[in-house]
């Protein structure tokens, strides 16, 4: 859902979703809660994000992040360093941030009904701070 950066994208993609589910199914997904914090500074200067393994050479991630306020997306760079140069180079994507009753409309209008909204996947009922995990059912024609 994140990498749909447009309401129309978005409900297309919600709709197709809804097309392919039986009757009594459910989409099950979760996002990140946007922290107001956070999100209210534009751009992040880069930071070492991760160091990790991969195939059997130590590797560094760092990261940086410019948001446009305007449209709710994030592009998030990540640049990996390490002693294998066949290994480092860079990547960019974006990300599209939502809030809840966002997605509680965004689902109204493909179709669903009865959406559900959690913290986490242990089913912790919805509050501010954690992820948004949607539940949401597949309303019948």
């Amino acid at each position: 859902m994140q990498h749909l950066l447009d309401p129309k994208s978005q409900l297309a993609s919600l709709r197709n979703i809804r097309r392919h589910l039986t009757p009594d199914g459910v989409f099950v997904f979760d996002v990140f809660d946007p922290k107001l914090v956070a999100i209210a500074v534009e751009e992040d200067p880069e930071i070492l994000d991760a160091t990790f393994e991969y195939q059997g050479h130590e590797m560094q991630r760092y990261a940086t992040v410019v948001r446009d306020l305007s449209t709710q997306v994030m592009a998030l760079t990540f640049r990996f360093e390490g002693e294998n140069t066949d290994l480092v180079g860079s990547a960019r994507m974006h990300l599209r941030w939502y809030y809840r009753y966002e997605i509680e409309h965004l689902l109204a209008r493909a179709g669903f009904t009865d959406a559900t909204f959690f913290r986490d996947f242990a089913r912790t009922p919805w509050s501010s701070g954690g992820e948004i995990v949607v539940v949401a059912s597949r309303q019948a024609n």
